[in-house]
């Protein structure tokens, strides 16, 4: 059975590991930040110690360990934690009709879920060494996700006085090294108005620059809107 400087020694490095993290997410204005992953990181911590101690405690739980055919598994609570974790990581994630936000917090949400029950379990070279590979991952790797062209997706709205056929934007889009994954039209009348619609793909992260004034002189275009 651990003494309780042990236990509180345990939550004390669950509460600077998680913290430490939870600043990254902070600095770049994350929900779930500081705080959040400083609490998910000392409660799995918790869960797991407490579900050590039970083994070793006296009572209902020390009575069923000595029965050899009841075991008691503090892996199951363990699993348990990950599991019951996805809800705070879903609650992390965010999408929009632009990109999904969150995926990464969501991560960390896990990750520290793993070094709080780690650290639970008395592992602390292992929980240091996952806290220092997830802090490199977030503060160090970032800049090179810049090296590596990314696909980038928006939606192009032209509203245009009149009727009109997609195929005369689809002509003067092709300018551009864009890929068209999708279009929709709505014709209004009276007086007569067209809505189109694009779902382009693309490499070039300023490409709404030099494509928006371009359609915004054509003949009839009343909006252009790059979202």
């Amino acid at each position: 059975m651990l003494n309780e400087l042990e236990l509180v020694m345990r939550l004390v490095l669950a509460v600077a590991l998680g913290g430490i993290i939870g600043i990254e997410r902070e600095s770049h204005g994350r929900e779930a930040g500081f705080r959040t992953m400083i609490l998910v990181c000392v409660g799995n911590c918790l869960v797991l110690v407490i579900s050590l101690q039970m083994i070793t405690l006296g009572g209902a739980a020390g009575t069923f360990a000595s029965v050899p055919a009841l075991r008691l598994d503090p892996s199951r609570i363990a699993a348990g934690a990950l599991t019951g974790i996805g809800f705070l990581g879903a609650g992390a994630i965010i999408q929009d009709r632009r990109r999904i936000r969150g995926l990464t917090t969501a991560a960390c949400l896990w990750v520290v879920t793993a070094i709080g029950l780690a650290v639970g379990g008395g592992f602390y070279a292992v929980g240091l060494a996952a806290a220092a590979i997830t802090l490199i991952a977030l503060y160090f790797l970032r800049p090179l996700e810049h090296l590596f062209k990314r696909d980038n997706y928006n939606i192009l709205v032209i509203q245009q006085a009149g009727e009109t056929t997609p195929e005369y934007y689809v002509r003067e889009l092709k300018r551009w090294p864009l890929v068209i994954l999708g279009t929709r039209i709505r014709v209004e009348s009276p007086p007569p108005r067209t809505e189109l619609e694009f779902m382009v793909r693309y490499k070039e992260g300023n490409l709404a620059d030099q494509v928006v004034p371009h359609l915004m002189k054509l003949p009839g275009v009343k909006l252009v809107e790059w979202k």
